[in-house]
């Protein structure tokens, strides 16, 4: 009974990044339909937390679904009348 070593492997299953991009999208098409104060800030937190766990995870297809729901955030701030007001209360200060 002697000491030996063990290696442990630990696998990831899916694509890193990729379930925090769908969200952002889901999100982000919230925010251009309905309420974009509330969906449009949730769709771009969750495209910055996948963007980041595709790119440290070496997931193409978390990147890319991440940068659409980037996409999908910013068109929401383009149509969302309560966030322009908004970003223009806080550009008078």
């Amino acid at each position: 009974m002697g000491s030996e070593a063990k290696t442990v492997v630990i696998r990831h299953r899916g694509s890193a990044g990729l379930v925090a991009g769908i969200f952002g999208c889901i999100f982000g098409i919230l925010g251009i339909f309905t309420v974009g104060i509330i969906f449009v800030p949730l769709a771009a937190i969750c495209s910055v937390v996948g963007l980041l766990r595709g790119i440290f995870g070496g997931s193409a297809s978390g990147i890319g679904l991440s940068i659409l729901a980037a996409a999908l955030a910013i068109w929401g701030v383009v149509v969302s009348p309560t966030l322009w007001l908004l970003i223009a209360a806080g550009s008078l200060h």
